[in-house]
Order: C-alpha cells, then sequence, then structure tokens
C-alpha cells in the first residue's frame, strides 16, 4: 500500500482516511495530541528536525495544516515556514517523494479580478495573506519536487459548516450581503481529487477545486436564513463591490476527472435540514 503522510491533520485529514482508509497506509502529523485518531497521528511540530522520521516514511506528502488564529504570523509560520521547512528538509537528505499535494486557497486570486478566473490567472497579491499563499506555492513548485496544488473554496461537511450558528451568533449580518461569488467545496470532494492526485503522477499543475454553486454572497445568506429560519443582524447596507471574482473548476473535471459528489453546498444544505419521519 502507498504510505501517505498528512501534514496538519484535522478535519480533511480525518476525512481523508475515512473516505480511502482502505486504499492506502495513513500516518498523520499535528502540533497537538488526538484523543482517538483514525490513524496513526504524531504531535509534533512541521519545522520540528524530527519530521525527518516521518518524511523518510511517506511515499506521498499531503500537505493542509490550518492557522490556529488569524494572527499574520501564525498565518505565516503555518503556511509559508512550514512549506519551506519541509522543502528543504527533503532536499537536503535527497528525499525525492512521489508527489507532495498542497491544499492551498482560492485566497490567492485578488477580490478586485474580473470575470471567469482559471488556473491561468496569475495572481496579483493585495494584502499580506495573500502573499504568504502565494509564496508558499512558489516555494514548492521552485523545489523541483514533483507536486500538485488545489487552490480550495470554503471547505464544508462532515461538520465544518456550522452555518446555523454564524447566524444565530450574528456573525452573518446585513454589512455582508455582496453581489461577489462565494465559493465552497465539500470535504470529499476534495478527498477524490487528493486520491486522484496520489493515484495518478505529480503533474506539476495547478488545479482551482471549486463545486459547481455559482452563488453570489447576498443570496446564499438569504438562502441560509430562509433555510434556517433565523435573521440575518442588521449591520447596514452592504460595501460596492465593483468587481465579479467567479473561478472556474473546469479544469480539474476535465484532466484529472474528478466527479464532484457535492456540486452545490445548497442542495446538501437542504438535505441535511430536511425533516426525518
Amino acid at each position: 500500500m502507498k504510505k501517505v503522510l498528512i501534514l496538519g491533520f484535522g478535519a480533511l485529514g480525518a476525512a481523508l482516511v475515512k473516505r480511502h482508509g482502505a486504499r492506502y497506509e495513513f500516518r498523520g502529523v499535528k502540533r497537538h495530541s488526538l484523543a482517538a485518531p483514525p490513524c496513526p497521528v504524531f504531535a509534533l511540530p512541521i519545522a520540528d528536525a524530527k519530521i525527518m522520521d516521518h518524511l523518510g516514511w511517506a511515499d506521498h506528502i499531503v500537505f493542509c495544516p490550518a492557522p490556529s488564529s488569524s494572527d499574520l504570523d501564525t498565518y505565516r509560520a503555518t503556511y509559508l515556514e512550514n512549506m519551506s521547512s519541509v522543502v528543504g528538509r527533503l532536499t537536503e537528505r535527497g528525499l525525492t517523494p512521489r508527489s507532495i499535494v498542497l491544499i492551498s486557497s482560492t485566497g490567492v486570486y485578488p477580490d478586485s479580478a474580473e470575470d471567469l478566473i482559471d488556473e491561468t490567472y496569475t495572481p496579483v497579491v493585495e494584502n499580506e495573506r495573500q502573499e504568504v499563499l502565494v509564496h508558499t506555492e512558489r516555494a514548492l513548485a521552485d523545489s523541483g519536487l514533483p507536486f500538485m496544488i488545489f487552490r480550495c473554496g470554503g471547505l464544508y461537511g462532515e461538520g465544518r459548516e456550522r452555518f446555523r450558528e454564524r447566524l444565530t451568533g450574528g456573525r452573518i449580518t446585513t454589512a455582508m450581503l455582496s453581489q461577489q461569488f462565494v465559493h465552497f467545496i465539500h470535504l470529499t470532494d476534495v478527498c477524490d481529487a487528493i486520491d486522484l492526485a496520489i493515484g495518478g503522477l505529480a503533474n506539476g499543475e495547478i488545479y482551482n477545486l471549486v463545486d459547481d454553486s455559482e452563488i453570489r454572497r447576498v443570496d446564499f445568506y438569504r438562502f441560509l436564513s430562509s433555510r434556517y429560519r433565523l435573521p440575518i443582524r442588521d449591520d447596514g447596507p452592504p460595501p460596492h463591490v465593483p468587481h465579479d471574482r467567479h473561478i472556474a473548476n473546469t479544469k480539474v473535471k476535465s484532466q484529472l476527472g474528478l466527479r464532484l459528489s457535492f456540486p452545490r453546498i445548497t442542495d446538501y444544505i437542504e438535505t441535511e435540514t430536511r425533516p426525518t419521519s
């Protein structure tokens, strides 16, 4: 069985083991220990020198850490510094895994982008977090190691969505009802994309990983409000946003053959909130 190391073991790592655990031998690394992990998970910072024991074990590496806070230094350490550390240690020891799969974000694309965005679009850095993501991708792409990058929309499923709690807590407001498109992807579909990457050749390509929803923020939040029968907190009108950042997912379906299990987040929420008899 192929050995897959998940760096930054969290909700995605758990979903990946649950979905494809019969096909791969998984091992995880996480800063803090887990009570009942679904595979061996080692409590270890990714930048720790002891990570070499795990990097040397792996046939494939999935890099998917999540920052513990919104602090910029934490964000940079989680993504760019950890990636630079992993790439540096592999290169220093002359280790070449079959692939490194980076779970990146559609946040690499600026809000000012126009029309439909595919993978040929060159990100123009507009803020510090976007800069961190772009440099993280470049650290991997320039390493000479085999890789694949997935730029994911907002992850949901497996209890991650928590939209009801956001409405209840007043964290969704009228000031957020803009006309911009929002982009999501179910954890199951991310897992299947990773499976395709591991099963094939690491082709050094970048793929947008978003579902087929094509829904604007105002329409999505109003849908949530109606579905959960909860009001949207009044916080004034939304700002005028002159640009439409609409991200395409054609490449991942046509080149990798990904078939989405959850094409639209609204369908998923309707199913999840449907009364049971």
